[in-house]
């Protein structure tokens, strides 16, 4: 009875001005019941139990109809295929147009129909294979692709451009065709391959009316496309820069402006784990983001990131209301989701969502290559002291992407929470090899091996973050080794080091070092502040 009964409260998600329907409903009863004689209290019994039913039905109706739909098929389409000696103007131009049919079926595709863009698979894929169907074949089994849809661009002359759609169980090909891409036929080609695509795996356009593309600036995508890769290496000075000659080459160019945007909200994302105000990064951001909602109203992730925007500027109202708006837009955009667990849990109940790792769930779901899905759902498993249950969400991830570092390190991180060495050692080593000036991975080591009381390697390890880019923390635990070698001069240097780079007033690193500070300064009187 308890669980139907959770149930029924969890369907409860109809707006306010229902709820107010509703007792206004009820008042109403009542007050005729008191004061008319025609209302007995066999009739207020059975019109409150007929409100009572039509309101929880509505409730449970409306649930399924806001709820997203579930995702039936998923095509991946893989980064081009391009011939390095094609010349940079054809590449550039090659790229643009693939851009564009990434884009116009993202758009146009039914939202039952998960689409896995290029941009998607770019930390994926391996650059030289993408042209075998084979290899396409084998990546698109991990993850969960039905289709694939592969460019291959290996001959310079007119800048043509074969594409390739193939069924993925037996690889059977469904369409195949050259086309010759020049800056005036992009937009009509692009149309073509996409009606194309939809014809062959047999379904229809989530809209009657096509979704117009607009002319392309050829100069502004090249800029445009510079950018984009720029921010997939965390790049965000440089892609303010390419994103910004983009929109200067063409001020329409909605793609690059929401870019742009996101270089800056994500160099203040930094700025304020750096313990810094993000003001004017942020109001850039803001910015960026509202002007690509005006240039084009049907982009999805420009409302996605706006909500992140005043989620971070904690209104949640507005937050709410830009997540909305881009799931209705694109309910395939797997931010959405992610975001949308970020509010309070009233707020997704709304839309059908029980709690967040039913977010989490449905952002992997809509893009299996989406990382933060991942991160997010193992660190909820690992709140909730689910270690193997973080682990298997990780491992499945490092199956699709064996090389993610920010993964190996979470995966590290719960294998030290189970105290298993040779995992450890294992995961940490993989880090090492891919990223060996990565400071996190040697303090994290620093870290296991000084709560293993092996202080002699926690010390080796500190220095070397240390030696790598002054990692801060590191410079607490070596004050603590120092004291421990009789070293105070050293032990005090590094202290007062750590608390002079306070990130900000809630640096808890900072805070441990000025009260063991004044505990070694002060021997004999307690700390009291």
């Amino acid at each position: 009875m308890d669980f139907i009964a959770a149930n029924i409260f969890q369907w409860i998600r109809v707006p306010g001005w229902a709820d107010v329907l509703f007792f206004s409903i009820l008042v109403v009863l009542v007050y005729l019941y008191f004061t008319s004689e025609l209302i007995n209290k066999r009739h207020l019994t059975a019109m409150v139990l007929v409100a009572v039913v039509i309101f929880l039905g509505a409730n449970i109706f409306l649930n399924f109809q806001q709820k997203s739909p579930p995702i039936e098929r998923r095509i991946a389409i893989f980064p081009l295929s391009i011939n390095k000696d094609g010349g940079d103007n054809n590449s550039a131009l090659r790229l643009a147009f693939w851009d564009v049919v990434n884009q116009q079926i993202d758009r146009r595709i039914s939202p039952k129909i998960a689409v896995v863009k290029s941009v998607d698979l770019l930390e994926i894929v391996n650059g030289d294979s993408v042209g075998d169907p084979h290899y396409c074949q084998r990546i698109a089994k991990l993850i969960g692709a039905d289709d694939v849809l592969i460019g291959d661009a290996d001959f310079p002359q007119k800048g043509n451009l074969h594409c390739l759609l193939m069924r993925v169980g037996k690889l059977d090909t469904l369409f195949e065709i050259n086309t010759a891409v020049a800056p005036e036929t992009i937009a009509a080609e692009a149309n073509k391959i996409t009606a194309a695509v939809f014809d062959k795996m047999g379904i229809r356009e989530k809209s009657a009316a096509n979704i117009s593309v607009k002319e392309i600036n050829p100069q502004s995508y090249f800029y445009f496309l510079q950018a984009q890769k720029l921010f997939s290496d965390k790049n965000y000075p440089g892609t303010m820069e390419m994103a910004g000659k983009a929109v200067a080459a063409d001020s329409n160019f909605a793609e690059a402006v929401l870019l742009l945007g996101k270089a800056h909200f994500f160099s203040g994302l930094k700025q304020k784990e750096n313990g810094k105000l993000p003001v004017e990064s942020f109001a850039a951001a803001f910015d960026c983001f509202s002007r690509a909602i005006a240039l084009d109203s049907t982009l999805a992730e420009s409302y996605a990131f706006l909500g992140e925007y005043y989620i971070h500027k904690k209104r949640w109202s507005l937050a709410e209301w830009n997540l909305k708006k881009a799931l209705e837009l694109n309910p395939r955009v797997a931010r959405i989701y992610l975001n949308l667990s970020r509010l309070h849990p009233s707020r997704f109940h709304k839309l059908g969502f029980r709690d967040e790792t039913e977010l989490y769930r449905r952002a992997i779901e809509v893009n299996p290559c989406n990382q933060d899905g991942y991160l997010m759902l193992a660190d909820y498993y690992l709140f909730q002291n689910q270690k193997d249950d973080a682990i298997r969400t990780l491992e499945s991830y490092l199956k699709i992407n064996p090389n993610s570092v920010p993964v190996l390190m979470a995966l590290g991180k719960n294998y030290m929470l189970k105290r298993d060495v040779l995992k450890i050692i294992e995961v940490y080593n993989r880090v090492i090899a891919l990223e060996p000036d990565n400071a996190d991975a040697f303090y994290n080591l620093g870290v296991w091996y000084y709560n293993s009381d092996d202080f002699e390697n926690a010390e080796k390890f500190f220095q070397r973050a240390v030696a790598i880019n002054n990692h801060l923390n590191s410079h607490l635990y070596l004050a603590y080794l120092y004291e421990m070698k009789g070293e105070m001069d050293k032990a005090i240097e590094q202290l007062r080091y750590r608390i002079h780079y306070r990130k900000g007033f809630d640096d808890e690193f900072a805070e441990d070092a000025r009260k063991h500070l004044y505990e070694l300064l002060h021997p004999d009187t307690e700390d009291k502040k």
